[in-house]
Parts: C-alpha cells; structure tokens; sequence
C-alpha cells in the first residue's frame, strides 16, 4: 500500500512537474533567437535558464538513481541544449595558436554604480581602485560626479586617471540638479571620431569611438544597455518574498518592459558592429544574460573573451541572492584573447572584466 502511495505521487506529481521542468528549459534557450519586440512574454526566460538546467540535473539523477526510464525526459532536453554550457561556465579551452610577438592591448571594464559619487575623492574607494588599475583602454559604465558640494567632482576623476591614460572621453546620460551620470573611455592610444549613442532611456547609453593602436584602427563601442529598473526595495521584495503573486507579476512585467527596448538598443549595436570599416570591440554591462536576444544579437560574428579565455563561471553582477554573467568583451575575428579576468573589487554591485586582446597576423 505504501509503495502504491509513493507510485502515485511520482506519476501524478512528480513526473509531470519533470516535463514542465524540462520545456521551460527548452523555452529559455530559445529566447535568444525571438525578439522581445514580436514575443516579449517569454524573452526573460532566458535570464533563468542556469536555474532550470540545474533542476533538470537533479530530476536526471533522481531518475536514474532510481532506476527509471523517466530519466530520459531531462537527458533528451540537457541534450539538446548543449552548446549554451559553455556560456555558463568557461574552462579556458581557446586551442587558437597565439601569437607571442604579435602586438597585444590590455582592456578593462567596469560598471562602477555611480562611481560612489556621495563620496569625496579623498575617500572614494571606487576612484582609488581605478588608480591602481593596469591597462591600456579602461571603460567605464555608470559613472557619476557632482557639480557642487563636498562630493566626487569630474576634475577628481580626471586628475586620478589622468596621468595614467593621455585620452579620454566622457557621454554625459543624464545630467540633474543631483549629478551627473554616464560613461567614459580612458585610454593610452589616440581617439579618432567619438559618438555618442543616445538611447530613448533616462540614464543608458552608448559611446563609440576609433582608436589608433600602433598603426591600426579599432572600433571601441562601451554600452550601458537598458537595465530592469528593479529598485532596491523591490530586490529585497523579491528576494524575501519571491511566492507573493503581486511582487512577482510586477517584477516580470518591469522583465519584460525592458527586454524590449534592450532589443532595439542591441539591433542598433549590432548595426554599428556589421558596418564598421574596422575591427571592433564591443564592452560593457549589457544588463542581459548570455542566453538572451540581446547577447546573441550582438554577439553574432564577434567572439566572446569568456568563452574564449575565461575560467569558471564569470558572475559578474552580484546583489542578494542575484548572480548573472551580464557585462562582456567582445572581439572582431581580427583578435584573440587571452587571460579573461573577472576582478575582485566590491566597489558596486558589478565586478570589473579584463583580458588581454593579441592582434593576430
């Protein structure tokens, strides 16, 4: 009678519950092939398709160990999803010969949350970090400074960086009577012809600018894409009461609110990426997970550093129980890279990105 009972539960329960499980998965790593403008309900899915392989794992092994043929459902779907594993976690397996005497650059990029912009330059941490930074091209993200007061000034974000990189540039997002905010690009080689990329957003944008490096030209585009626009109250809701129906339906609705106009932001990047006379470099906080329309957009044709010379899982962005790979380098087929970094500073909810790029011969 008890394994009567226990029958039931895993045909009537447990084995349904198992396929759902198994086509969420199949659903989030399609996502990144549909626009969020034709199907704009399902796009977020993709942010919790690591969530969904893993309890597709435990429902193989549950299966398995159970020495039934059910186990079949989850291995059909981790089958055929396989070549998103690499997105997730990196083993650094670049077998791409490089060159040793071949030219190289070193890029660093940063989400810096405002820059701790509260805070004046004699004890921002943010600004010290930066100082202390080796690189030959640094790009910045959500920086920020105030006109007044006993705060973070621009003149203290130039005379720190300054006498490491001889050009600059900074796009001014937003500009209030609380601060400025935007993003920069700070440099060793000479910068040719900038443009700002204004996006129809409050706060992101884009710059895109060439670089004269040795002799050649390179396209350096930094994004700052559309974010969730989750504040933190509404993370902590989530985080403490992710079953409330209303806390969970506004946050998916915010989801999808913004996946749609990071479509329109990453059809446009791409754009820029497709018609550019020269290689390109595409970094940034993306504020999309690999297995999203927004990354395989912008993605496409361009390599990514990670996949090709990272180790581990890459998180990136880090707030509660949050963990997403969403800021990234990517290179024209030009470039290889090597020794991709994701930094340990706790300065902002980000983590820095670094690797070195090799131009090949």
């Amino acid at each position: 009678m008890q394994n009567f009972g226990i029958m039931k539960f895993l045909k009537f329960i447990i084995l349904p519950l198992n396929y759902i499980v198994a086509l969420i998965l199949l659903i989030s790593a399609s996502v990144q092939y549909i626009s969020p403008l034709t199907f704009g309900y399902v796009s977020f899915l993709g942010t919790f398709f690591p969530i969904f392989l893993t309890i597709n794992i435990i429902f193989l092994l549950w299966w398995a160990l159970c020495l039934n043929k059910h186990f079949l459902i989850s291995a059909i779907a981790l089958i055929l999803v396989f070549p998103n594993y690499k997105r997730i976690f990196s083993f650094s397996e670049n077998k791409e010969e490089i060159c040793e005497q071949c030219k190289s650059v070193r890029i660093f990029s940063y989400n810096t949350m405002t820059m701790d912009c509260y805070k004046k330059a004699s004890k921002n941490k943010t600004l010290k970090y930066l100082k202390d930074i080796d690189t030959d091209i640094m790009c910045l993200q959500e920086i920020g400074w105030k006109s007044s007061g006993d705060y973070l000034k621009k003149n203290d974000i130039l005379n720190a960086l300054e006498p490491k990189f001889a050009h600059h540039y900074f796009h001014i997002a937003s500009e209030t009577s609380w601060g400025n905010y935007g993003i920069a690009v700070f440099t060793k080689y000479k910068i040719i012809n900038p443009q700002e990329i204004v996006f129809k957003s409050s706060f992101n944008s884009a710059l895109k600018l060439d670089l004269s490096i040795e002799g050649d030209t390179v396209r350096l585009i930094n994004c700052h894409l559309e974010s969730n626009g989750l504040t933190m109250h509404e993370r902590k809701s989530l985080t403490n009461d992710a079953t409330n129906k209303r806390v969970l339906f506004g946050t998916l609705k915010k989801m999808r609110r913004t996946s749609i106009i990071r479509a329109k932001q990453a059809d446009e990047i791409a754009k820029m990426v497709a018609e550019s006379p020269y290689p390109v470099i595409v970094c940034g906080d993306f504020n999309d997970t690999a297995y999203s329309y927004t990354y395989k957009t912008i993605s496409q044709n361009l390599n990514d550093a990670f996949i090709g010379s990272g180790i581990g899982t890459g998180f990136t962005f880090f707030d509660h129980f949050f963990r997403f790979r969403i800021d990234y380098i990517l290179t024209s087929n030009r470039f290889a890279t090597k020794n991709f970094k994701v930094e340990k500073a706790d300065c902002s909810d980000h983590r820095p990105i670094s690797c070195e790029i090799i131009f090949k011969q």
